[in-house]
């Protein structure tokens, strides 16, 4: 049974030295790997990582033991990635020596050496892989600079699945087409949700009568692959139909951030819409999700997004489109309304479906509350862990 664990992701962290001693980074994921590992009588986390602290970090309550790697902001910085490179070898198989299994969120170059040493030193690797990994590549990299990396980065998806052949596998989303590459590993299919079960809301909540304000709420990066400009489509088809009626609260950060505002305002959009910025996950979020009166999330390639999973939590009614690991997440269709990726007419027609049909939103609703009880970090942190241990 394993006892000495280390995780990879591909995210940076920023340390503060203290006393006391802030590990932060942007990625929430990072929480819930952290809870996972820290059930290990001894963990570490492998990272890049920084001494200056990060523009709105997420403050990690627990803070892991770091193994630091050589820091690059992002993989622009192809200079400083590959000048690290022989330091991140020499740390990482150094680390090995007091580890008996890593680990390792695929999906960037420093994955693929750190799996690779890892079956170099004959330890256990455990990968972790999200589901439309090419798909998410394809929509993330724009433009035609951008673009040349996609070969690139689809040739080190491949290497790195080629040097886990046979282990075992944590997947974000549907396991099928996982299963098939293990080829005698198990896979273990993940919904990370960081809400706890004293969080998960008790009740269905009662929406709007017609021809009530209501609350619109869309949660995540402002990125290509989120597909931000059909959001900006949606609120101008409401608000030609519905003049005043509709209010869409936007949290989110990202590289199309500035083109996306400035598309609201050229459609003369900015009294229908709130733009918040990032936020991190804590109560203040989830308020936000419990003053809503509908979810919506139009991404055009997924994972199993957690902002869907934290608004069922929330019993928020969502819509969302059925791309990734959507449909699996919230049974089918049975906790939220699906609608086709890029689809307006379809968008606008799950709105009003929504608030139309009561009682099916609040079955709905209900079935959510229990996909999310199921899925709560507690629930999640257990199956996981015990994974990981065999």
């Amino acid at each position: 049974m394993a006892q000495r664990i280390a995780v990879y992701v591909d995210a940076p962290f920023h340390v503060l030295d203290g006393p006391p001693r802030v590990v932060t980074s942007v990625s929430p994921f990072l929480h819930f790997a952290c809870a996972v590992i820290h059930t290990f009588p001894s963990s570490v986390v492998i990272g890049r990582t920084s001494h200056v602290l990060a523009p709105k970090p997420v403050v990690l309550d627990d803070p892991p033991r770091l193994v630091e790697l050589p820091y690059y902001a992002n993989l622009r910085q192809v200079g400083r990635v590959v000048a690290g490179l022989p330091r991140t070898i020499a740390i990482v198989w150094r680390a090995l020596d007091e580890l008996d299994v890593v680990w390792v969120f695929t999906g960037g170059p420093m994955a693929l050496v750190i799996a690779t040493l890892v079956r170099l030193r004959r330890r256990r690797l455990v990968l972790g892989v999200r589901q439309q990994t090419a798909s998410y590549w394809r929509h993330r990299l724009r433009g035609r600079r951008e673009r040349i990396a996609l070969g690139p980065a689809l040739a080190i998806s491949w290497l790195t699945d080629l040097v886990g052949r046979g282990v075992d596998r944590t997947v974000v989303g549907d396991g099928e087409r996982e299963r098939r590459r293990a080829a005698g590993g198990r896979v273990l299919e993940m919904t990370i949700l960081l809400v706890r079960d004293a969080q998960v809301a008790t009740a269905v909540r009662a929406l709007p009568p017609a021809g009530a304000p209501v609350s619109l709420l869309t949660v995540g990066r402002i990125d290509a692959e989120k597909n931000p400009l059909l959001v900006v489509d949606l609120v101008e088809r409401l608000e030609r139909d519905a003049p005043g009626r509709f209010h869409l609260t936007w949290v989110g950060a990202g590289r199309m951030l500035a083109e996306v505002t400035a598309e609201i305002a050229t459609r003369g959009l900015a009294g229908a819409v709130t733009m918040v910025g990032y936020e991190a996950f804590g109560d203040a979020l989830l308020a936000r999700y419990r003053a809503a009166d509908v979810f919506v999330h139009v991404s055009h390639t997924e994972g199993v997004p957690q902002v869907v999973l934290e608004a069922l939590a929330c019993a928020t009614p969502v819509v969302a489109t059925a791309v990734g690991g959507v449909a699996a997440a919230v049974d089918d269709g049975a906790a939220a309304l699906l609608v086709p990726p890029s689809d307006l007419d379809a968008l606008v027609g799950a709105i009003g479906a929504t608030l139309a049909d009561l009682d099916a939103t609040a079955e709905r609703v209900e079935r959510g509350l229990d996909v999310a009880r199921r899925h709560t970090l507690e629930a999640a942190v257990a199956r996981t862990s015990a994974f990981l241990r065999v």
